[in-house]
Parts: C-alpha cells; sequence; structure tokens
C-alpha cells in the first residue's frame, strides 16, 4: 500500500527538527515513518487526538517530550500545523489553540503549505 505523504505549514516541521537534540530528532523520525507507513490506523502511545480532527505524534527522548500536531487531508495526505515540547503532565492549552487556529488556515486554504521529506 501507498504511504501517506507530509506536508506542513510555514516549515513547522523542519524549524522544530533544527531545534531538537541529535536523540530526539531522531525518535521524532522514527515515529514520523510509522506514521507515513500507517497513517490513520496509527494509535496510542504514537498518536493521540488533540480534538475533533486534530492528533498529535508524540516523541520522546532526552527526558523531554515533544509533539507535531497535524491533522489528516484528502489523497492520503498528513499536514503538520505546529510542534512543541510539552513541558508539563498536560498539554498545555495555548500549544492546542495555536494548533486549531493553524488547522482553520490551512482547511481554508488561506496559506499554502509545503511537501516535506522527513528525512532530514
Amino acid at each position: 500500500m501507498q504511504n501517506w505523504k507530509f506536508k506542513q505549514y510555514k516549515n513547522v516541521v523542519y524549524s522544530f527538527l533544527d531545534s531538537c537534540s541529535e536523540g530526539m530528532r531522531e525518535a521524532l523520525v522514527r515515529r514520523l515513518d510509522l506514521l507515513s507507513e500507517r497513517g490513520n490506523e496509527l494509535r496510542e502511545p504514537f498518536t493521540k487526538s488533540l480534538g475533533p480532527g486534530l492528533f498529535e505524534l508524540r516523541g520522546k527522548a532526552d527526558n523531554k517530550e515533544a509533539r507535531l500536531a497535524f491533522i489528516f487531508m484528502p489523497n492520503r495526505t498528513i499536514c503538520f500545523v505546529h510542534a512543541f515540547f510539552k513541558k508539563t503532565r498536560t498539554t498545555s492549552s495555548n500549544d492546542i489553540k495555536f494548533a486549531k487556529k493553524n488547522k482553520k488556515i490551512v482547511e481554508k486554504g488561506e496559506e499554502k503549505t509545503h511537501g516535506f521529506n522527513h528525512i532530514h
């Protein structure tokens, strides 16, 4: 079966990966591989819903937790709309609000998204 394609809003993934340690970057790339292969069939502990139509890809390394917020789009495409380090036990409401705001922008087509190769 064909792998899922990735897009990103405003280079959110590349910028985030550049800010990560090597260990975190490797952990997230492995998770991106899984998401590319399994798409909407991938479940916890790898992904989790952040609300209607919004999900997070979860990575952990170096005693830190990272999240890549994404949405599913037509034609087996996943678009990442926000990336952040989780600093508390629960996901910050500000991060969720920011991801929802970007989700709406992408869904309305107000700004162009860009494809990316997750082997960065």
